[in-house]
């Protein structure tokens, strides 16, 4: 397992889930729920956060990554 990216915005790490989805590399979305924890946890414990199953996918994964945030949604 390992994190391949995390924002504050959980559209942003879904839409990032998905771009590696779509390529194959399963992930999942850690921190989804713990926005309501803000303030009494710092913020950078927080926040949503996307994990590979894979670290061999990792190098992959951010990649991906990369490219398709770059580019953007359509």
């Amino acid at each position: 397992m390992k994190r391949v990216f995390s924002s504050l915005s959980l559209a942003e790490v879904h839409h990032a889930k998905n771009l590696l989805e779509a390529e194959g590399i399963h992930a999942w979305v850690r921190n989804e729920f713990l926005s309501g924890a803000m303030g009494e946890v710092p913020f950078t414990e927080c926040q949503p956060e996307l994990w590979v199953a894979d670290a061999a996918d990792s190098a992959r994964a951010e990649q991906v990554l990369r490219e398709g945030m770059q580019r953007g949604p359509g």
